[in-house]
C-alpha cells in the first residue's frame, strides 16, 4: 500500500504540473529522489519547481515548507484553494 503522503504529493505534482502546461510550459517529472519536482520550459527558459502539498487545519495552513532554495527557482505551495508560486515569475 502506498503511504497517503505520497499520494498527496504526487497529487499536489500533477496539479502544478497541469497549470504549468495551461500557462504554456513543457514540463518534465521527476522520478525517485531528485534535487526539484517538476523542470518546466517556457521560451528557452528552464525552471526548476519544488511542490509542497499544505495542510489545513483550523481554516488556516498548518504546514511548514521546508525547501532548500538553492535546489529550485520556484515552489509551488498547493492549497485545497490554489497554488501559490513563490520565487521567480511563474
Amino acid at each position: 500500500m502506498v503511504d497517503p503522503r505520497l499520494s498527496h504529493g504526487w497529487c499536489s505534482e500533477l496539479k502544478v504540473g497541469h497549470d504549468l502546461c495551461q500557462r504554456g510550459y513543457e514540463i518534465f517529472f521527476g522520478f525517485g529522489h531528485n534535487s526539484c519536482d517538476i523542470v518546466a520550459l517556457k521560451d528557452g527558459t528552464v525552471l526548476r519547481v519544488e511542490v509542497k502539498t499544505a495542510y489545513i487545519r483550523d481554516g488556516k495552513v498548518a504546514k511548514a515548507y521546508i525547501a532548500d532554495p538553492t535546489k529550485h527557482d520556484v515552489l509551488a505551495v498547493v492549497t485545497p484553494w490554489e497554488i501559490i508560486y513563490s520565487g521567480k515569475a511563474i
